[in-house]
């Protein structure tokens, strides 16, 4: 198996947070939920197993991967921007282990458009 430097490993497993389209106001909005600012493996001996999305605590969302099937590890949430939130999204490598990120309201004007 190939080794990953360390630099890189939080890079393919911290979960990366965007928006599919532009914030408008009073319109709901879909964030983009990928596993890796650098795309992380979905090959048989290391993949993504599973996206889990938590909201106030309460599992709202789990995504299950496949590496025969499944080329990356994304999922996607719509939600209302106007609504106060707060999100934790959490992702497990059968290598590497649980990986975790927080996202709230405060966040949104920070986040990229991801095609």
């Amino acid at each position: 198996m190939e080794q990953i430097p360390n630099q890189e490993i939080e890079l393919l497993h911290q979960p990366f947070i965007g928006l599919s389209s532009p914030l408008k106001s009073n319109k709901e909005t879909e964030l983009v939920i990928k596993i890796g600012r650098i795309p992380h493996p979905m090959e048989t001996n290391h993949y993504i197993e599973w996206i889990e999305i938590f909201q106030d605590g309460k599992l709202i969302q789990k995504r299950e991967f496949d590496p025969s099937l499944d080329r990356e590890a994304i999922t996607f949430l719509v939600i209302n921007p106007q609504e106060n939130f707060n999100f934790q999204i959490k992702a497990k490598c059968n290598l590497h282990g649980i990986w975790s990120k927080t996202i709230s309201q405060q966040d949104l004007k920070d986040l990229e458009i991801i095609q």
